[in-house]
């Protein structure tokens, strides 16, 4: 026999729902494309007819306050940055089709959304990069992967970087790494070789010469 609405779920799905609302700012320390899939992934599967609706009317209505409430915070960010469409509004088209599974349409406008931003503002992709790069400095950098994720080219997606930061992404990598082992260092007395793994590097000596190269001086200048 078909359930209506479990209160379990419903609660799960209210919780992520508010979690995610709250990611909406200028200074947020996780690109969109993240946010969406993270989200996604907290929002518990329905198991009867009356949850797919009430998932599916609780998405809808959250992508367009969502997309119109970042489509602002990168207006806060750029405020030179005009436009003449609404990218939030244009994607929400999507959920005029019918779908038998709620969480595929939402991921469906999610995609279509960030296109429309990526279209519409030239700098959303490479802000959104450079958000992804302060939270993953330390991983290993594939400029490849970022821009097969956003379906661009290596070159226009590091034209687009650089035009933004003034530096290619390995050269900003390097410089989020230093700034956070030139941190540890000061404040803390960990071994140099496990400050430079931490940040990112596979040796000291790697960090040694990145210091010495972008900064002029030692790990020893720094702590001492």
């Amino acid at each position: 026999m078909e359930i209506g609405v479990r209160d379990e779920w419903l609660d799960r799905v209210m919780n992520a729902c508010q979690t995610f609302t709250r990611d909406v700012a200028p200074h947020r320390t996780r690109s969109v494309r993240r946010l969406l899939a993270d989200f996604e992934q907290q929002l518990p599967d329905p198991k009867s007819r009356t949850e797919h609706a009430v998932l599916r009317a609780m998405l809808v209505e959250l992508s367009l306050r969502w997309g119109h409430a970042d489509h602002w915070a990168y207006h806060a960010e750029f405020p030179d940055a005009e436009c003449a469409d609404d990218p939030a509004a244009l994607a929400l088209t999507i959920w005029h089709r019918p779908a038998a599974d709620a969480k595929a349409a939402f991921r469906t406008w999610a995609n279509t959304y960030l296109e429309t931003m990526e279209r519409v503002h030239p700098r959303y992709r490479a802000s959104e990069l450079r958000r992804d790069l302060d939270a993953d400095f330390a991983q290993p950098l594939s400029l490849t992967t970022l821009a097969r994720e956003r379906h661009v080219t290596t070159r226009a997606l590091q034209r687009d970087f650089q035009e933004l930061t003034g530096l290619t992404a390995q050269a900003y990598v390097t410089e989020r790494r230093l700034d956070a082992a030139i941190t540890l260092l000061k404040t803390t007395s960990d071994k140099v070789e496990w400050i430079a793994n931490v940040v990112g590097w596979s040796s000291r000596k790697n960090l040694n010469r990145a210091l010495a190269r972008r900064r002029g001086c030692q790990p020893r200048e720094i702590r001492y």
